[in-house]
Formats: C-alpha cells, structure tokens, sequence
C-alpha cells in the first residue's frame, strides 16, 4: 500500500514543486537479508502472471475464496507480465478486498524556498481482484500515483513491482526486485526485525530501509476498532534525492491493509538545478475497511 516499498514517503515533497533529475526507470537490487518492507502494503502497478502460480482467477467481486466476506466491484487495471517469483503457495485468504479505499492526509510540508504548506487532502487506494496470485494497487493523490504489484503467498505478501509517478523522480522511477521482495511477512510478531535496501539502475538513488514489528495496538476505522500491528521503518534514502525519515504504518492482519501511517522525515531535492531542503511531516488514516 502507499506501500508502499518505502520510497513512497519521497511523494509528500512535490507540494514543495521539487523536481529531481532521476531516470524514468529503475530496478531495486535487494539486499540477501532483506525481508518485509512495511510501506509499501499499500500501494500496487498491473496484475500479475507469475511463473508458477495457478491458472485459475478468482471472479472479480471477491477475493479468492471469499476472503473476510467482503466483496466488491474490481478496479480494470492492464496486464502485464510478471517476471519474478516469490516463495510460498498462493494464499487468496491474504490477499487484499478489491476496489477503491479513501484515506484522509493531514500535516504538512515546508521548505526555505516554499514555505510551509499545508498537506491536508485525500488520497485514494485501489486494489485490483486477485490474479493469478497478484495483485495490483494504485495509490492517487494529487501530488502524483504510486503503483505496485503484489505477490500475495502464504509467507506474506511480496513486492514485484513498484512504480512512482511524480515530478520529485522527473516524471517516474521503477522498481522491479527479482526475486521478489517480501513486504509483511505471515505472522508479523513483535520484535521481527529486519533490514532491506534498494539502488536504482541508475546508480543515482539508493535506499536502506530498518524495519521492526513494534507492538500491537487497535487503530479506530469508520467507527470500528480495528487490531493492527505497529511497525516501524527508518529509511534513509541518497543521491539525487536525499530523505531520512521515520515511518509508522499501522498495519491490519485481517484486512491486509495499512490502515494508517505517520511519517516524519527531511531531505534535500533538486529544484530548477539548484538544491533546496524540505521538512515533511504526514499522516494517513484510512476511512472504512470496506472498499467501496
């Protein structure tokens, strides 16, 4: 979701119109010991075709075998072919309710050069059916798009794809880890911990992100008191972009959503060729577990 792979916490910058020199297209090269990455179970780029996986799918009002009860109308979304594998079987019982979530953003973003501004808005998550053992999300705002696809297994979820669309990666920068990257992993206990990093093909962005299963806490969802585990994330991103910022995702087992987060972080980007600082502090907060 937003999830993210973390960068996704790199879109609150373009409210300052910060632009970045990044190409358009990157691959992340995963550390050995990398395991989940938090922020991105919520953001997803086209479902997927994954070697390996059943051919049967799933109808497009529901979630596999009829995941939490929940059905509703699937987002049409392009196919495109997955070239990574991730281990496990397909679990559909894991996998995320199809169609389109709100979230509410608040905080704000400030800089020397833009002042400070006010971050609050709407942003909206779509998840597609479950295919073939993807799954794809978008994430829409108006500061850009982040998209992903989904490996969705009985060892968690794993990330195969990850596309941002912004002016802050000069229009659009790609991810694509192979073997896939795990995001959350199945069952995400207290005190699991674990690092992964990422360089574009580029060579101009590189990210470490340290990741921890911090407690467990229930978050209040459209009235509803939802359970979700509390994870952490340090990220720290160079190069083009600089970032270091501090991520909490309130993250949903039942659901397979991260239902909210709380970043802060600072960093320096690229502005008509000369650098400028910027401060960012957002939260989410997700407004029915339902999609619509």
């Amino acid at each position: 979701m937003r999830t993210q792979i973390a960068l996704v916490a790199l879109l609150p910058l373009l409210a300052t119109g910060c632009s970045s020199g990044s190409s358009t297209s990157a691959r992340a090269e995963i550390d050995a010991s990398a395991s989940p990455s938090t922020a991105a179970t919520s953001r997803v780029a086209s479902p997927a075709a994954v070697p390996g996986a059943p051919t049967t799918t799933p109808s497009s009002g529901s979630v596999g075998a009829g995941a939490r009860g929940i059905t509703s109308s699937a987002p049409t979304v392009p196919a495109r072919p997955i070239t990574t594998v991730a281990p496990g079987k397909v679990d559909a019982a894991k996998a995320t309710a199809p169609g389109k979530y709100t979230l509410d953003v608040s905080g704000f973003v400030s800089s020397p050069g833009f002042g400070k501004q006010d971050a609050k808005g709407t942003q909206t998550l779509t998840f597609s059916a479950l295919r073939n053992g993807g799954q794809h999300s978008n994430v829409h705002g108006d500061q850009g798009d982040t998209d992903q696809d989904l490996l969705v297994r009985d060892r968690g979820t794993y990330l195969a794809a990850l596309k941002l669309t912004s002016p802050a990666f000069n229009g659009g920068k790609e991810f694509r880890p192979s073997p896939a990257a795990l995001l959350v992993p199945e069952p995400a206990k207290v005190g699991t911990a674990w690092v992964w990093g990422a360089t574009s093909t580029d060579g101009k962005t590189k990210a470490k992100a340290t990741n921890r299963v911090a407690r467990n806490e229930s978050v209040t969802v459209g009235g509803r008191k939802v359970p979700c585990v509390v994870i952490t994330t340090h990220l720290q991103v160079s190069g083009d972009v600089t970032y270091d910022a501090q991520l909490t995702t309130w993250y949903s087992p039942s659901y397979h959503l991260p239902v909210k987060d709380h970043t802060v972080g600072n960093g320096t980007a690229s502005f008509n060729g000369a650098p400028i600082t910027f401060k960012t502090d957002i939260s989410t907060l997700m407004r029915s577990v339902t999609p619509a």
